[in-house]
């Protein structure tokens, strides 16, 4: 491919494409005496400046992408916008793998926000991306401090203790353990203060998991995990938090690869019941996988395996397995899935349940 060049001009024709007069004061209620600008999207500004051809070459290119934000930042005192179209900026690069550039554009979004939560997180984040330890640190000193959380949602916290969590890895035994100290403290502390939330419960058993101490995190996922609900005619108990994420994490740093295949059961069958509750971003086709996986694993541990063992047990191993197929990305779980399901299917003497190797969908799989 060839190299594309742009020049200094043709950056400002471009950013002229990506920004709009804006003649009302800033978001911030300040007036710089500047003529003021509305930020969009980044990729907005591609498409409609160049030919989409020119647009995906480009956007392939760094060191154009770092022009646009060192623009941007160098004229940020022209530039309006909200607190989200900073972090949808920052969210672009991000996204790109620049954090250098992220780490930026989120400072200078905090020069207009100084207070924003998100904008702060957003910073952190990316300081830990890069090992920028002094800057990092200068940031989650500001996230201490009362005055700096306007509309704190739980991403602070959450990234606070990913930053100190990676600092900690790069820091002799002393230090490591204070670090880790630390990620704890805040994200117990946000836990009070916040409202219930699983990203938090299980952002502290990580924490502790990475320190070392896995019995502890045990402890915590199991009592948010198995918390018994208050049924009131049907209702479920309104404070219940539902934890998928912690569900996740139970299965793949606690249990891992064990043979705990009861427990794996559990785990998974709660995560599916908890992603019925709330939209996560934990994808449910592991949950099925898993539960598969430890099914048919009770059922090979068995004395005589398939062969002898409970034929609707088969059955029911054999349809998850074919859930997880239907809803995993291709290429990802499908191959053993589709083998482990006929494994399954020739050892137990099932022939009437069929997985379409070349299935998109679950209208594909199977059935009786």
């Amino acid at each position: 491919m060839n190299e594309i060049t742009i020049d200094s001009s043709e950056i400002e024709e471009i950013m002229s494409g990506l920004l709009t007069p804006d003649e009302e004061a800033s978001e911030d209620g300040s007036d710089s005496g500047c003529e003021l600008w509305t930020l969009s999207s980044i990729n907005d500004a591609y498409t409609s400046s160049i030919s989409p051809q020119r647009a995906s070459e480009v956007s392939t290119h760094r060191q154009h992408m770092s022009r646009i934000a060192d623009y941007i930042i160098n004229n940020s005192d022209k530039i309006s916008g909200s607190r989200a179209d900073w972090h949808n900026i920052w969210v672009r690069f991000s996204t790109d793998g620049d954090f250098i550039s992220s780490l930026a554009l989120a400072e200078a979004g905090l020069r207009r926000f100084p207070c924003d939560a998100i904008l702060l997180a957003d910073a952190i984040n990316a300081a830990g991306q890069i090992g920028d330890w002094a800057t990092g640190d200068r940031l989650v000193e500001r996230a201490e401090s009362p005055d700096y959380r306007a509309d704190e949602d739980w991403r602070l916290a959450v990234y606070v203790a990913d930053y100190l969590c990676s600092k900690a890895h790069a820091q002799g035994l002393s230090d490591r353990v204070s670090t880790y100290e630390r990620a704890l403290r805040f994200v117990r502390e946000a836990i009070d203060r916040l409202p219930p939330n699983d990203h938090l419960i299980n952002k502290e058993a990580e924490i502790l998991i990475d320190y070392g101490k896995v019995d502890e995190a045990r402890g915590i996922l199991e009592g948010a995990i198995f918390r018994r609900d208050t049924i009131a005619e049907g209702v479920a108990d309104p404070t219940r938090i539902p934890v998928p994420q912690c569900c996740l994490t139970y299965l793949e740093k606690i249990l891992g690869d064990s043979c705990e295949y009861d427990t794996i059961i559990k785990i998974a069958d709660a995560g599916i019941r908890f992603l019925k509750i709330a939209q996560t971003s934990v994808k449910v086709h592991y949950f099925f996988y898993r539960k598969a996986l430890a099914m048919d694993g009770k059922i090979h541990m068995a004395s005589g395996g398939a062969q002898t063992a409970n034929q609707d047990y088969v059955r029911n191993a054999m349809r998850t397995y074919a859930i997880a197929y239907a809803l995993a990305d291709p290429d990802e779980i499908r191959d053993t899935c589709r083998a482990n399901f006929l494994v399954l299917g020739v050892l137990g003497g099932i022939d009437d349940l069929k997985i379409n190797a070349f299935c998109s969908s679950a209208t594909d799989i199977t059935s009786q």
